[in-house]
């Protein structure tokens, strides 16, 4: 698991690829996450696009990473995730909680003040 960082609009995205399973791609991205949220990031996006596979304890660091921006007063968003991925969630009945983007763009557009209107698709 690789896990690649970079700055975009208001956001850092953290852009995994590999496996995201128990070892050490759960420790790389826990570990790249917890310091993104330690330097005073508010916003933080993950794009899952390079994530073909995730296990129980992948799904488990997905929700922790959610739980842990919102006890930090941050804001935490996911996008792309494969069809196993996107499974993965349904069935587990996170897809609701976690509610993955379609795309980066609007994961960006998500991040918007609190209780400013979100633009209308239709």
């Amino acid at each position: 698991m690789s896990v690649v960082s970079r700055k975009l609009e208001n956001a850092t995205i953290l852009d995994l690829k590999g496996r995201l399973g128990l070892g050490e791609a759960i420790e790389s991205f826990r570990d790249n996450f917890q310091e993104v949220l330690e330097a005073g990031e508010k916003n933080i996006v993950i794009n899952l696009t390079g994530v073909p596979f995730i296990d129980s304890s992948g799904i488990g660091a997905l929700v922790g990473a959610f739980t842990m921006a919102e006890s930090k007063g941050a804001k935490c968003v996911f996008y792309a995730p494969s069809t196993q991925v996107k499974h993965a969630l349904e069935i587990s009945r996170l897809n609701d909680i976690l509610n993955p983007f379609n795309d980066e763009r609007a994961a960006l557009a998500s991040l918007v003040a609190p209780g400013a209107a979100m633009p209308d698709s239709g």
